[in-house]
């Protein structure tokens, strides 16, 4: 990429800077919209055609496709879609019964559910171990009762209790 990058400094550097600056921002609005369709899309042909497989190839195919954005984002849509996934991607589809209802009778929840709002990258929030530590600790509660919830999820989820045990006696002292 570097040696593609030739700039050089003249009195047109900064006008150009600007332009591309405004280039981006449009490329990525329309982005963020053509994901927000195809994440739609890949639910509305899973329900139509009943084809979960094919449904499930999709939903990898357009985190794949989607490099440099906010895959974990685009993962949760899928997930609050009814897919299921482990570590390395998505295993399965939702039923139609399933699609119809995450989804709305109209597909609305699902055109409404903009993906971008999901899991929020804040490049300038800083950082703090408490933070991360209380963040674990509650993912944990959720994916134990999730566990509890769900015979094969909870095949995928591994808690520790005695670490975990351990973690809220550290975040309480």
């Amino acid at each position: 990429m570097s040696n593609e990058l030739k700039i050089r400094w003249n009195p047109k550097t900064l006008n150009n800077a600007d332009k591309c600056i405004e280039n981006m921002a449009d490329s990525w609005q329309k982005a963020e919209k053509l994901t927000q369709i195809a994440l739609v899309s890949v639910v509305f042909c899973a329900y139509q055609s009943g084809d979960r497989p094919t449904a499930v190839a999709r939903a990898n195919r357009v985190v794949e496709a989607a490099k440099g954005a906010n895959t974990a984002a685009i993962a949760e849509w899928f997930s609050l879609m009814g897919f299921k996934a482990t570590k390395d991607g998505f295993t399965e589809a939702p039923d139609r019964t399933t699609i119809r209802k995450l989804a709305g009778e109209s597909f609305e929840t699902a055109k409404d559910l903009v993906w971008s709002s999901l899991k929020p990258i804040k490049p300038f929030a800083g950082w703090s171990l408490e933070t991360e530590l209380q963040k674990v600790l509650t993912s944990a509660g959720k994916m134990s009762a999730r566990a509890a919830n769900d015979e094969a999820e909870g095949e995928l989820i591994n808690i520790n209790e005695a670490k975990l045990e351990l973690l809220k006696q550290l975040l309480a002292s």
